[in-house]
């Protein structure tokens, strides 16, 4: 059921006299005044595609006798989801708000037996509940105060506990079979310690990592990349999550794995729920679209034109070759080694090939990099999308933060950069038969 008229459907069978608070993210239903200030609180997750469904059986159970709160539109869902309030808020769908354990424990058996083999991505605060897919729980503060994100710092008395973390004299409720199942220190099948994170959202993290598995002629671990999938993380309305993005995009690696710009698949596995891709490092490896100073700083004129030109010529037109449309070519996908000006992209989830007979899959996009005349997957939208790059890196607009007194040292060259992308621009149409107007549209 789609989740908007579920909430509605929802609120029309609350009976009159019973609490109804509205926030700008989530729906509360019922008086949390009596709770405790922590305790154990239970969170309903969900994708897209069942979480209308969820909604209507958690509050058939709960209605009038658990206080419980949920996101308020399907919009919100998807955010959370994503991590945008905050990546320990994806996942939490629903919170519901026992008074004590013994309560917890009915209310567990209550939605388990409900919610059957409904699935969702756990969140990254909590424990699983045991045979669900979809309830997990977590030690925490109980009193929401209408605040729009659980949680939002220490309080006197009302201590935030991650995970299985736990105060002195409370027990887990389900023992060591709600405990996480990895350990900080563990080497990631075996062979793989994490580093540093380069960047987390809903669907899983990005990791820099050494890997320890023996390589001939060498005693040093290598450095290598770990892309990571999260179970159910970010599944849409069709039922797509993050691991089926991930396999697509090593379907992909694999089948344009002979192409200098794309990144060599080293290993893939699957560790505590979460299927990981191993990724060659690339050394020297920055992001094309500068703001920062020193060694990162932009990269301007004739510099990125050539950058540019190996990416089109590397990979862009190989590509349209073998019938594969790139579909998510944007400025945080590209990056460049500074040894020697390839241009890498390092996420291939959204391809998909040319006949949509074949691959009826209908990908995502970078907001800022779609034009209105070619909405669906074309040759065309990525070489709008390639040329947007080019754009967005010369405009002053994305380097303000570099900005210093010596004004001049700094807008004289982006000007000049972004008139040699302007012509940059112009060639590719000529070349690609485009029309330069629907480049410039804005």
């Amino acid at each position: 059921m789609d989740y908007n008229l579920a909430c509605t459907e929802v609120l029309n069978h609350v009976e009159v006299g019973c609490r109804i608070l509205h926030t700008p993210v989530w729906t509360q239903i019922g008086d949390t005044d009596h709770l405790p200030e922590v305790g154990f609180k239970l969170h309903v997750s969900a994708g897209l595609d069942n979480a209308g469904d969820v909604l209507l059986r958690v509050a058939e159970q709960l209605v009038g006798q658990v206080p419980f709160k949920f996101a308020r539109d399907a919009h919100t869902v998807a955010t959370l989801n994503m991590g945008t309030l905050g990546i320990a808020q994806a996942g939490k769908v629903i919170t519901v708000y026992p008074q004590d354990v013994a309560e917890f424990f009915s209310v567990v058996d209550t939605l388990r037996a409900a919610l059957g083999r409904q699935s969702g991505p756990r969140p990254l605060s909590d424990c699983a509940v045991p045979d669900s897919d979809c309830l997990y729980y977590r030690y925490g503060s109980l009193v929401t105060k209408g605040t729009d994100v659980e949680d939002p710092g220490l309080e006197a008395g009302r201590e935030r506990f991650p995970g299985c973390a736990l105060p002195e004299g409370v027990e887990n409720p389900f023992g060591e079979e709600g405990g996480p199942s990895k350990g900080e220190s563990a080497l990631f099948a075996g062979r793989y310690l994490v580093t540093r994170s380069l960047s987390m959202r809903g669907k899983g993290g990005v990791f820099e990592a050494l890997d320890f598995s023996a390589k001939p002629g060498s005693c040093l671990p290598q450095r290598v990349v770990l892309k990571e999938a999260r179970a159910f993380a970010e599944r849409d309305s069709c039922g797509v999550d993050a691991v089926d993005r991930l396999n697509r995009q090593c379907r992909f690696l694999d089948v344009l794995g002979d192409l200098p710009a794309v990144p060599a698949v080293i290993d893939t596995f699957v560790f505590d729920s979460s299927t990981f891709v191993v990724l060659k490092y690339i050394d020297g490896a920055g992001t094309l679209v500068r703001a920062g100073t020193g060694s990162d700083s932009p990269i301007f004129g004739a510099d990125l034109e050539c950058a540019l030109r190996y990416f089109l010529n590397a990979m862009v037109r190989p590509c349209h070759a073998r019938g594969v449309l790139l579909n998510d070519i944007s400025s945080g996908n590209l990056f460049m080694d500074d040894r020697n000006g390839r241009v890498w992209m390092c996420d291939l989830e959204e391809a998909t090939m040319r006949s949509m007979d074949v691959d009826p899959y209908v990908p995502l996009a970078t907001p800022g990099y779609l034009s209105p005349a070619w909405p669906r997957p074309s040759r065309e939208r990525d070489l709008f999308a390639l040329m947007r790059v080019a754009l967005f890196a010369a405009h002053p607009a994305w380097h303000t933060s570099i900005l210093s007194n010596e004004e001049g040292a700094f807008w004289k060259p982006a000007f000049s950069s972004l008139d040699c992308m302007h012509r940059f621009c112009k060639r590719i149409c000529k070349e690609e038969g485009l029309d330069a107007r629907e480049v410039f549209y804005l």
